[in-house]
């Protein structure tokens, strides 16, 4: 069926050449009255192209123009017609108030294309990763592989659909995804592998897909690695031990952070992490040890690797009134539950038949890594740690660049606050983009994203973001205020007319009154598949987000999902190759 479709583009095509030129040839003929041709658009095409027709230089060029002239009128034609049958929501009529074509150049394809040949990108393919459409001209919209994006969509607007699945399958580079179920796995797994020709990673400690794991990932490796990520040993034990609890606090739905409490068990907690990768121990061991509380080999290891401020602070931790003692290391403890949990194993501990997940050599590469959990899973502090390590992984690899990944990592963090609650996030977002780490986080409402990085955090996210979109969905009103003001205003001429009692005048008065071009109301009832973008550098716009099945992407994903189905896996005995 799809190639009959192409047979039908090809001699619609074909008609809309040779038609209009046959008319204007006839017209020419009867005009001027010389030459003679076929009405058979196909053989006066050939007649023309051999000089059989008699016209003479005069009459070809008035050939010419008349021709010319007919194809504007069909082109007219054609555009009324496309835009007359283009379906239209309700609301539409915003679009022409906001963003313009001419205010909005800087998401166009034109700069964004040439934004992608200035950092010698091959934008033959597309020339950055696609937002939508905009409304009010049909022009195709894209962030250029500099930008960082936060999305807010409700439940079911087509965050999948419409936003991850084509940003996902726009980038030739490395690309790294997170989310609590299978459907972006399933659509975008096998389109990558076929394009890549390079391994695909699934992580799922939380076995949303029911399969077993084919990798493992071990965090000390993290620490141990000096030569493929920043900072010192101790400052990337601390580093880890903050992102899993982190994780762990969002995954309890505790919404605040205790300096005291939460503070000094993170504290011990990457104290454990650093005495355990110099000490050649596991994270068995680390879980062990913040069990007992009074174990003091961690300290004897810190001790001895000449880490004595370290050692000391550990020790008095150990040596706390047994009241505080008891609230610390329980705040310790948190982030490490899934080390107990032997059906997790798999993920982190090799047994000399599942492949090593390295991040430093993965950000080096065309592969894809998918990072599932489920909303508060106990595996969500080891899949965020290892969402977050194979970024700091990509930071390094830039820097070491002089700067910029070679090749664009895109980051996808659908579910970011379920299942990638990173409260670094929002600092790291002003120069992520900037080393060609293209973060884009998508997150269900607004109070969700503050639920992790509190209300200036989030505030701090979404001001740093290129791309900003608001795709529906929604019911806060608070921010649905803050999106509208945003978009702005329009004026509308409000007429009134009074007459005197008794007296032939009248008084005719106009007055512009100020409203907004989207109401709050508006935007909670924001209609399928439209959304409103502010972008740096351009004026709000309203755009219209296209899924996945109304891309030229539509037959690979469909086979990708029915690959899937078929074998009820997208994940065999090792890493796709």
């Amino acid at each position: 069926m799809r190639g009959d479709r192409y047979v039908l583009w090809a001699l619609g095509a074909l008609a809309l050449i040779t038609i209009p030129l046959t008319l204007a040839s006839h017209l020419t003929f009867a005009v001027l009255g010389q030459g003679k041709g076929s009405w058979n658009p196909v053989v006066l095409t050939l007649q023309l192209a051999q000089g059989g027709t008699g016209l003479s230089s005069r009459g070809l060029n008035f050939l010419a123009v008349v021709t010319l002239v007919f194809y504007a009128v069909a082109f007219a034609i054609g555009l009324g017609v496309y835009v007359a049958r283009t379906p239209r929501q309700r609301g539409d009529e915003a679009a022409r108030l906001a963003g313009t074509k001419a205010t909005t150049q800087a998401i166009r394809e034109k700069k964004v294309r040439a934004k992608a040949d200035k950092f010698g990108l091959d934008s033959t393919h597309r020339p950055g990763y696609p937002i939508g459409r905009a409304v009010a001209d049909g022009g195709a919209i894209f962030a250029d592989f500099e930008a960082v994006a936060t999305v807010i969509a409700g439940p079911r607007t087509g965050k999948t659909t419409a936003i991850a699945v084509p940003i996902i399958l726009s980038t030739r580079g490395p690309v790294l995804a997170t989310s609590n179920k299978r459907d972006i796995v399933d659509a975008t797994m096998f389109v990558r592998l076929e394009r890549t020709r390079e391994p695909v990673w699934v992580f799922d400690p939380s076995s949303i897909r029911k399969q077993p794991a084919t990798c493992f990932w071990n965090p000390l490796e993290f620490v141990r690695d000096q030569d493929h990520y920043d900072g010192s040993i101790v400052s990337r034990a601390s580093r880890l031990s903050a992102i899993m609890g982190d994780a762990a606090r969002s995954t309890d739905g505790k919404g605040t952070y205790s300096a005291f409490w939460d503070g000094g068990g993170d504290r011990i907690r990457g104290q454990l992490i650093a005495a355990a990768a110099l000490g050649g121990y596991t994270m068995s061991d680390v879980y062990a040890w913040a069990s007992a509380e009074v174990d003091t080999r961690p300290v004897e290891i810190l001790h001895d690797a000449g880490l004595a401020i370290m050692a000391k602070s550990l020790e008095s931790a150990i040596n706390l009134p047994h009241e505080t003692r008891g609230g610390m290391w329980a705040c310790a403890r948190q982030g490490l539950e899934w080390v107990e949990d032997p059906s997790f194993n798999q993920w982190w501990q090799p047994d000399g038949r599942r492949t090593e997940f390295k991040p430093h050599e993965f950000v080096t590469t065309c592969q894809t890594l998918y990072s599932l959990s489920r909303d508060e899973s106990q595996a969500t502090p080891l899949v965020a740690a290892l969402t977050a390590v194979t970024c700091l992984a990509a930071e390094f690899q830039a820097e070491a660049l002089g700067g910029r990944l070679a090749l664009p990592m895109m980051v996808v963090l659908d579910e970011a606050a379920n299942v990638c609650p990173w409260r670094d996030l929002p600092k790291l977002y002003s120069h992520f983009g900037s080393k060609g780490i293209c973060l884009v986080t998508i997150l269900q409402s607004w109070s969700q994203g503050s639920d992790v990085w509190g209300e200036s955090g989030m505030a701090k996210l979404w001001s740093a973001s290129n791309i900003a979109l608001y795709a529906g969905g929604v019911k806060e009103t608070s921010a649905l205020e803050n999106f509208s003001k945003m978009i702005g205003v329009h004026y509308v001429d409000q007429h009134s007319t009074s007459t005197t009692q008794g007296v032939t005048s009248y008084s005719n008065a106009v007055e512009s009154q100020e409203r907004p071009i989207a109401r709050v109301d508006e935007l909670a009832a924001l209609p399928e598949w439209r959304a409103w973008l502010f972008a740096t550098h351009a004026r709000p716009l309203m755009i219209e987000l296209v899924p996945w099945f109304k891309t030229s992407d539509q037959e690979a994903v469909e086979q990708s999902l029915k690959r899937a189905r078929s074998h009820n896996t997208v994940n065999p005995p090792h890493p796709h190759r």
